[in-house]
């Protein structure tokens, strides 16, 4: 087999992944263009939310499809990658905290001032987490570089591919999830009533206008149950395996070490971070902006680490000795953290719409109050640790700068993390 030859499977790989950009952006592009068409003509009037999330789908396809689409034409024709250097990272963190601080300033404004000037500040908070660990970690690595096609490759695969495939994958869940409790509640005496009860409140158009109400009923023990079942299982189950799969994937032909597959999780988490932020940092809306902004930030750190964890397991499967309890290890630790994380979040939410819905100053609503702060402090030392973690692993790889032959692999690595070819 000739060298070409043995080099078309990556640039095939590259080739897609181009023709993914291409479509990306160009949907991206479209969306946009038709949104300010229709809200120029006065079709539609979204409110803020709305506004936030469509600048959010849109800034995935440009910010992800365009690089992508560079990068993949350039492996296509075999052309080299410049290695992926970073420094002086903090200055990404402090612009992160100049959009989020600005953000929550312009938040408190006029609706008519907010309503434009805070889409930049929340696509810009929302988007410098994942980019400011990111350049962290590289930094740690000190002599294990890995190129930009790859890192970009990363982003794309978490933030594109991951995130696709995680909501088809949970709105899947979530359907059996319902079918599964509705067997269940009717097997029970009286069940079958409490089912048809529940779906006439649910049809009731004034529900969502009855905070208490709606409060009520997203409190029942049967939905608390269901709820924090789904996010501690299924979810973390499903996109800790998704979210780093483009590179379980396709690192049989690029082989990159355990160092550099570590970043290339980091990145895979990172991307999945991004499009999660951008997606879900609008739920607040305009008053609670701020509070979700530092809820994604710390999210963010979460994602990352565990995108790390399982980068690091998928290259113990790319060796010759082939170390398959070791990814195991990896992906369920990284579940674990994710579903711990998951059960804290989802909690502390609970309490607080609870507390809400109980209003008053009784010992009850001040119990549910305080368990809920808690909780956020509990979500902060987890960020913190694992932020330290991700950190002190990156050093530990980046200082044993290991061959690709280290554990027994017979064929030498490629430069520039297997992405040259």
């Amino acid at each position: 087999m000739s060298a070409l030859d043995r080099r078309m499977p990556r640039r095939l790989v590259w080739l897609g992944a181009s023709l993914v950009g291409v479509s990306l952006s160009i949907v991206a592009a479209l969306t946009a263009l038709t949104a300010l068409v229709l809200s120029a003509v006065g079709v539609v009037k979204p409110d803020m939310t709305g506004i936030m999330m469509l600048s959010g789908l849109i800034a995935i396809g440009l910010g992800l499809g365009i690089p992508l689409t560079f990068h993949g034409w350039a492996g296509w024709r075999a052309q080299p990658s410049r290695p992926f250097t970073t420094s002086r990272h903090w200055r990404v963190l402090l612009i992160w905290i100049i959009f989020v601080v600005g953000g929550v300033a312009l938040s408190r404004v006029s609706p008519a001032l907010r309503r434009w000037l805070l889409i930049p500040f929340h696509t810009g908070a929302m988007v410098t987490p994942s980019l400011a660990i990111l350049w962290w970690v590289n930094s740690t690595l000190r002599g294990e570089r890995c190129s930009h096609r790859e890192v970009t490759a990363g982003l794309a695969g978490g933030g594109i591919v991951g995130t696709a495939a995680a909501l088809l994958a949970e709105g899947v869940a979530i359907l059996v999830l319902i079918v599964v409790v509705a067997v269940i509640i009717s097997i029970i005496p009286g069940g079958t009533d409490s089912v048809m009860n529940l779906v006439n409140r649910l049809e009731d158009p004034t529900l969502l206008s009855d905070s208490a109400e709606l409060a009520g009923l997203l409190l029942s023990p049967w939905v608390i149950v269901s709820v924090l079942g789904f996010v501690t299982i299924p979810v973390p189950l499903l996109e800790e395996a998704i979210k780093t799969l483009t590179m379980g994937v396709f690192g049989v032909w690029l082989r990159p070490t355990p160092a550099r597959g570590f970043l290339w999780g980091v990145a895979s988490g990172a991307g999945f971070a991004l499009s999660e932020n951008l997606l879900n940092g609008s739920i607040g809306g305009e008053t609670g902006w701020g509070m979700v902004a530092l809820a994604r930030g710390a999210a963010t750190v979460m994602h990352c680490a565990t995108g790390g964890l399982v980068g690091w397991g998928w290259t113990q499967l790319w060796t010759t000795r082939r170390h398959p309890l070791r990814f195991l290890s990896a992906y369920g630790l990284a579940v674990l953290f994710h579903a711990l994380w998951n059960a804290a979040a989802v909690g502390s939410a609970l309490l607080e719409l609870a507390a809400e819905a109980n209003r008053g100053t009784g010992p009850s609503v001040w119990l549910m109050s305080m368990s809920a702060r808690a909780l956020w402090a509990v979500l902060a030392l987890m960020a913190g640790t694992l932020l330290t973690a991700v950190l002190q692993a990156g050093r530990k790889l980046g200082s044993q700068r290991q061959a690709h032959g280290t554990e027994g692999e017979n064929d030498a690595p490629t430069p520039a993390c297997g992405l040259q070819v």
